[in-house]
């Protein structure tokens, strides 16, 4: 995720994003991940399946939830940016449909200055861009998904396949709002908190 998020932050909003992270006088409806420290996921691609003796293609089994409140819908629109996210890296659009898709017209008006950066450094991502929730409040009216996500680090070289920049897990929100009955994401930045005992896995596509 691109450095130049830092310049989104709107006066005002990281002291109040910490102040409800800290659990003051906001509505949630969730609660902290387990604590653990940040894991170092394979950068491998699986995108093939796993086959048996026969050569026959493999159901892989299904992997546990990667956080408390992934039942959440704000949580699934947030997931959907992620993903759609590493896509756009990989097809090195920064107006990626599916990717416009998941925000709204704010969001999109914005697309540039979530991506641009990765798209610079030619870098790949093994898969959807890793974070973690760790709330979901909302906040003069807003909507806000809190997060741990892995915001430097997880895009490889294509050809190394060695990370293109030092690992940095950063605390991120996202603020969202409903278009057409489906939530999107309005804008995201980065707020004061510690990510320091939160797990964050990255998973490949």
């Amino acid at each position: 995720m691109q450095r130049s998020m830092r310049r989104w932050r709107t006066p005002g909003l990281v002291v109040a994003l910490s102040i409800s992270v800290a659990g003051c006088s906001s509505e949630s409806s969730g609660s902290s991940t387990p604590e653990a420290a940040p894991t170092e996921p394979s950068a491998t691609s699986t995108s093939n399946p796993p086959a048996d003796s026969t050569g026959s293609p493999v159901a892989r089994p299904a992997l546990p939830p990667l956080s408390p409140l992934e039942s959440d819908a704000r949580v699934k629109a947030v997931r959907a940016f992620a993903l759609q996210y590493g896509k756009a890296v990989n097809a090195k659009q920064v107006r990626y449909q599916p990717w416009l898709d998941t925000m709204s017209a704010q969001g999109q008006s914005l697309a540039a200055e979530f991506v641009s950066n990765d798209i610079k450094l030619k870098e790949s991502y093994p898969g959807p861009l890793p974070l973690t929730p760790v709330k979901v409040h909302s906040h003069k009216g807003k909507l806000w998904v809190d997060t741990c996500v892995w915001a430097h680090g997880w895009g490889v070289d294509p050809k190394t396949r060695v990370p293109a920049e030092q690992k940095t897990i950063l605390p991120m929100y996202f603020q969202l709002s409903k278009v057409d009955g489906e939530w999107k994401v309005d804008t995201a930045g980065e707020m004061k908190a510690s990510c320091s005992k939160v797990r964050v896995e990255g998973r490949p596509w």
